[in-house]
Parts: structure tokens; C-alpha cells; sequence
């Protein structure tokens, strides 16, 4: 019994870890839609939201983490 709960406890465990996968979609104003993964925001030193800014144009209309 003690072998099957740790078992499911890490299944569970490692099911959260692998689902969790950001994505940060930004869609700019022609409808067009661009989507970065979390590493890429974190490359760029910023968050999701204020990757509507590139080189300092308002780039896309939002960004929001999906």
C-alpha cells in the first residue's frame, strides 16, 4: 500500500511538471498571431505583456501568457 501511494504520488508529480508549458501569444494588428515560449521572453529580459514593445514600437496589440 505504501509503494502504490508513492507511486501516485509521483505520477502526479511528475504530470504537473511536464504540463506546464507557457506560451506567451502575442497578436499584432493585423490579426496575425506570433507566440514566444518562456524561455524565449526570459531571453529578452521582459514578460509577457510588455512584449507588445519591440525596439521600442508598440510591435502587437497584446501579449498574454496562453
Amino acid at each position: 500500500m505504501k509503494y502504490i501511494k508513492i507511486a501516485g504520488s509521483l505520477l502526479l508529480l511528475t504530470m504537473l511538471l511536464g504540463s506546464c508549458h507557457k506560451t506567451c501569444t502575442c497578436t499584432r494588428y493585423d490579426g496575425a498571431i506570433v507566440n514566444y515560449s518562456a524561455d524565449e521572453v526570459d531571453d529578452r529580459g521582459t514578460t509577457c505583456a510588455n512584449m507588445v514593445f519591440q525596439s521600442g514600437v508598440r510591435y502587437y496589440s497584446i501579449c498574454e501568457w496562453d
